[in-house]
C-alpha cells in the first residue's frame, strides 16, 4: 500500500504506476490525480471544469450522452492548430465523450467521411450491394427484391443492367442464365475496344 502525495488516500500498488514500488521514497501520485494532473497540463482544464462544461452544454457535445466513458469526458481540439496532444483556447471545440472523440478520429477529424458515413446509414437498403449474386439467400434470404442486375466494369463507375428481372430466390436458374449472358456480352464488349 501506498499514499498518495496528491489525494493523501492510501491506495493499492494497482493504482499506481508499475514503477511506484521501485522508488518508495518519491512522492507518488495515484492513477486518478496523475490523469488529472496530465489533462490539466494537456488542455488547461481541471476535471471540474470538464464536467461543469459537460453540463452546461447538456452532456456530450455531439451525441448528448449525459455521461462520459469510464475515463471521464474528453476535449475535442483541431489537431491542426495543436498536434499532439495538447490545445490551447483556439482550437477548443467542446467536451465530448469518449465514444465520439473514436468516431472523429477514426474519420481523421474530416467531415466528409462523416457526411458520406451518415449518407450510409441514412440510405435504403436494397440488393444492389452484392450484385451480380442474384439475393443470394445465404445474404440476403431473399426477403428483398430488386429490378435490375448490376454488374461492375472495368471503370469502377460504368453499371450495365439488364432488363427486368425478378430477383426472387424461385427464380435462381432464369438470374443465372442472365448473368452467363451479360458477362458473355460484356467479355465480347470489351474484346472488341481497340487497346
Amino acid at each position: 500500500m501506498i499514499t498518495c502525495y496528491k489525494c493523501g488516500e492510501t491506495k493499492p500498488l494497482s493504482e499506481f504506476v508499475p514503477s511506484a514500488p521501485l522508488w518508495p521514497e518519491r512522492n507518488h501520485w495515484c492513477r486518478p490525480c496523475d490523469r488529472a494532473r496530465v489533462r490539466l497540463v494537456r488542455h488547461g482544464m481541471t476535471v471540474e471544469q470538464r464536467n461543469e462544461i459537460a453540463i452546461a452544454q447538456g452532456g456530450c457535445r455531439i451525441c448528448g450522452h449525459p455521461e462520459p466513458s469510464a475515463k471521464g469526458w474528453v476535449v475535442d481540439h483541431d489537431h491542426e492548430c495543436c498536434p499532439g496532444g495538447k490545445s490551447c483556447p483556439k482550437c477548443r471545440r467542446g467536451i465530448i465523450c469518449q465514444w465520439c472523440n473514436t468516431v472523429l478520429g477514426n474519420a481523421f477529424d474530416r467531415p466528409e467521411i462523416l457526411r458520406a458515413a451518415a449518407a450510409y446509414l441514412e440510405a435504403d437498403r436494397t440488393c444492389d450491394w452484392h450484385m451480380p449474386l442474384a439475393c443470394d439467400p445465404r445474404i440476403c434470404d431473399g426477403a428483398e427484391r430488386a429490378s435490375s442486375t448490376y454488374v461492375r466494369t472495368h471503370s469502377l463507375t460504368e453499371r450495365v443492367v439488364t432488363s427486368e428481372i425478378d430477383l426472387s430466390v424461385n427464380n435462381a436458374r432464369e438470374v443465372s442464365k442472365a448473368s452467363a449472358s451479360l458477362a458473355a456480352t460484356r467479355t465480347a464488349r470489351y474484346a472488341a475496344e481497340p487497346a
